[in-house]
C-alpha cells in the first residue's frame, strides 16, 4: 500500500470508531410524522382485487382479454387442422414446382415421406 491508501484507511477506522448518532430531537420528529401519517384504524373499503373475480375472467385477464383469446382458439384450431390434414391435396398445390424445378413431396417435406407410405419409423 502506498501513504495514500494508509491515510485513506486511517480515516475510515477514525469512522468507524465512533459512527454518529442521530439527535433525540430528530428521532422525536421522525416518530410524530410517523404517527401522523399512519392510518386512524378505519375500515378500508377495497377494490375488487383479482381475488374477487371468477376463475375463467381472471385467466382471460391475465392473457390479455377476449382479444388474445380469440387468436388462441384460432391458433390452436388451425395447428389441429395442420395436424390432422390429409396430405395428399398437397401434390396438387406443388406440381407447378415439380415440373419445373423437378421437386417432389417428399423433398420439400422429407418427413411427410414416411407417413405417406404408412411405415413405422
Amino acid at each position: 500500500m502506498d501513504n495514500d491508501d494508509l491515510k485513506l484507511e486511517d480515516f475510515f477506522a477514525a469512522g468507524r470508531a465512533s459512527p454518529p448518532a442521530p439527535s433525540p430531537e430528530l428521532l422525536q420528529r421522525v416518530m410524530s410524522d410517523a404517527g401522523r401519517l399512519q392510518p386512524d384504524g378505519a375500515p378500508v373499503a377495497l377494490a375488487a382485487g383479482p381475488a374477487a373475480v371468477p376463475g375463467w375472467r381472471r385467466m382471460l385477464g391475465i392473457i390479455g382479454g377476449w382479444p388474445a383469446l380469440t387468436s388462441f382458439a384460432t391458433a390452436t384450431v388451425a395447428g389441429l387442422w395442420f395436424g390432422y390434414a390429409d396430405m395428399s391435396g398437397l401434390t396438387e398445390l406443388i406440381w407447378p414446382l415439380e415440373e419445373e424445378a423437378g421437386y417432389g413431396v417428399a423433398d420439400l417435406l422429407p418427413d411427410v415421406d414416411l407417413y405417406l407410405n404408412g411405415s413405422d419409423v
